[in-house]
């Protein structure tokens, strides 16, 4: 998405999408589940009014969208991670779904919250949402 067609639909937008991208990452995929579909695809915002080397990166920039230049030199393959894992213990058939994040992923539950039995809850591969990323150096 360009920020020149952001600023066109609203100028007061470019703000937000600069200062406080999360909120309206946020904002598109609220309307997004509403108009398409439960998954949604992430992508990213493009001709943002400045850009920086990666040295320039610094921690006032953090939670701020901010545009790099730089030469790729190395980047891992593309792999999948559990954003939202679905876990139902076999015994009791009770569901549990867990947000996760790549930094520190969430381990299964060691027990069922609803009938206690331990190590019963299994990873529901079919019904967890799955992202794709990638490290580049």
């Amino acid at each position: 998405m360009s920020m020149y067609d952001i600023v066109d639909v609203c100028e007061e937008c470019q703000d937000v999408v600069v200062e406080n991208p999360r909120r309206f990452v946020d904002a598109l995929v609220n309307v997004a589940k509403t108009e398409v579909d439960e998954r949604i695809m992430f992508g990213g915002v493009r001709d943002v009014p400045f850009s920086m080397s990666v040295r320039g990166i610094r921690s006032e920039y953090v939670n701020r969208l901010v545009q790099v230049e730089g030469i790729v030199v190395r980047a891992t393959p593309p792999r999948f991670f559990a954003r939202e894992a679905k876990f139902r213990c076999t015994n009791c058939g009770f569901e549990l779904t867990l947000r996760q994040s790549i930094a520190k992923p969430v381990p299964p539950p060691s027990k069922c919250p609803r009938c206690g039995a331990s190590k019963t809850m299994e990873l529901v591969e079919e019904e967890s949402l799955y992202v794709d990323w990638q490290k580049i150096v």
